[in-house]
């Protein structure tokens, strides 16, 4: 793993980059759900509920699971782990959450975004350089991701920038409280068989840019795998003592000048 100082990146075919706290400062998800409770302010529970449901699930899967201490070990972690994600899933469309809300409020939360310096710089110039471009997130939802690119200045469509993400089913602009069967964005295994797709169709030239634990097995994957710095995956792979030439940890301002 290095950094990209002394590298340039030749022949780019598609960037693939998750989303929270990858462009995000912070997680986002928070403004998602809070779109629900404006839409029915008298709506029970809270989110906590349904946070305290996953954290107790993960927890004990955690526990139970053992030690992640290789590669093999981290990759059958992650495998398993979409039962854990649906257990809060479940009990979100259950209680109905997102049953009957307005599509258009999720957009309305977008300017409450702040994005990681430099990732419109990068974005303008992979436009400019007409290197498509998708977004590949486990969190939700595509309305929301597309207002956040359009507060800043790029049209998904226009700009060929395609959004991979759990999204809601809706009907004539209000939603049924479901999650869409179609596509199921879980764990760091759903985004690499994504990727593994991506790279029989792009003939293995693929850029993806990551943060964290849910990114590793994509970023090991492909061509160019970019660790934005500050990723809590450091941390990983140092843990589970993994070298590979093709990972490297920019800025999204030094990424802008190397493509």
């Amino acid at each position: 793993m290095i950094r990209i100082t002394k590298t340039k990146f030749k022949d780019l075919k598609l960037i693939v980059s998750d989303f929270d706290e990858t462009v995000t400062v912070g997680d986002t998800i928070k403004y998602v759900a809070e779109s629900a409770y404006l839409a029915k302010p008298q709506y029970k529970p809270t989110f906590d509920h349904f946070t305290q449901t996953y954290m107790k699930a993960y927890s004990e899967y955690t526990k139970d699971f053992g030690s992640r201490d290789s590669l093999v070990k981290e990759r059958e972690f992650q495998t398993n782990l979409k039962k854990i994600e649906m257990i809060s899933i479940n009990e979100i469309t259950s209680k109905g959450l997102f049953k009957d809300i307005p599509v258009d409020i999720f957009g309305k939360q977008a300017n409450k975004v702040r994005l990681k310096p430099g990732f419109t710089d990068f974005l303008a110039l992979a436009i400019d350089k007409k290197i498509p471009i998708k977004i590949l997130s486990i969190n939700w939802l595509k309305v929301f991701i597309e207002a956040v690119l359009t507060l800043n200045g790029f049209n998904p469509t226009e700009h060929n920038i395609e959004i991979l993400v759990n999204d809601l089913v809706s009907v004539n602009g209000i939603t049924t409280g479901d999650f869409d069967p179609t596509i199921s964005i879980r764990t760091g295994l759903d985004k690499l068989d994504h990727i593994k797709k991506l790279n029989h169709l792009y003939n293995n030239q693929i850029m993806y840019i990551g943060d964290s634990s849910t990114d590793l097995l994509a970023l090991l994957e492909v061509k160019y795998g970019i660790i934005i710095e500050g990723g809590s995956i450091l941390n990983l792979l140092q843990k589970l003592n993994i070298k590979n030439d093709n990972l490297h940890i920019a800025s999204w301002n030094l990424l802008a000048q190397k493509i």
